[in-house]
């Protein structure tokens, strides 16, 4: 089961937005979770370095049970995905806002450049997601460079080609679309599990 919502940040602080809706996900999957008072709804653990205080946020108790999660942020919406078919990822972007950062020299790798010579706004916006979404589901986040892994055309299905031979081995992703519709915003998003896979080992 794949679990995935979203709700408006609308000047909040990220927490206020994300634990209420983090903590409907885990009624409807059963899965009890800390009191407001009680342990911390999530915990990070980086799988490069060990360290606990960045890295890939799981909630424990979902852990526990088989279930995986990850959260997003972005224009004001924080998305979050929980699920019990392996670890998984999502990310959310601005298409506007990934036009303006102008991330082509550090998302595409020689390959999609030679594949694809022209990138709309919204192309280069979803490979930004997919890329972010699987490498969150694989817990390496960006130490990984997004242009070492090469995708497929961003108008067809997720498709992973190439994986960097010194990130371990290759993932074997499923990719779902998930674009958020809010007023004034184009907004695109993936969602990437890696079903049948382990999640990558904290280092140390």
């Amino acid at each position: 089961m794949l679990l995935t919502r979203e709700a408006r940040v609308a000047g909040r602080p990220r927490a206020d937005a994300r634990d209420p809706l983090l903590r409907a996900m885990l009624a409807d999957a059963g899965i009890p979770a800390p009191g407001p008072d009680g342990a911390p709804l999530l915990v990070r653990c980086c799988v490069t370095c060990g360290s606990r205080a960045h890295g890939k946020p799981e909630a424990p108790g979902a852990l526990e049970a088989g279930w995986h999660l990850s959260v997003s942020y972005a224009a004001g919406v924080v998305v979050v995905a929980l699920t019990d078919e392996g670890p998984v990822g999502v990310d959310v972007e601005d298409v506007a806002a990934v036009a303006h950062a102008d991330v082509r020299p550090v998302l595409l790798s020689d390959d999609e450049r030679a594949a694809r010579p022209a990138w709309t706004d919204r192309d280069v916006a979803r490979a930004w997601t997919r890329k972010e979404a699987l490498l969150k589901a694989t817990g390496h986040g960006l130490a990984v460079a997004p242009s070492s892994v090469t995708l497929g055309d961003p108008d067809a299905p997720g498709e992973l080609r190439r994986w960097p031979a010194d990130a371990g081995p290759a993932p074997s992703p499923r990719w779902a679309a998930l674009d958020p519709v809010v007023d004034g915003l184009e907004l695109v998003g993936a969602v990437v599990v890696l079903s049948g896979a382990a999640p990558a080992a904290p280092a140390g």
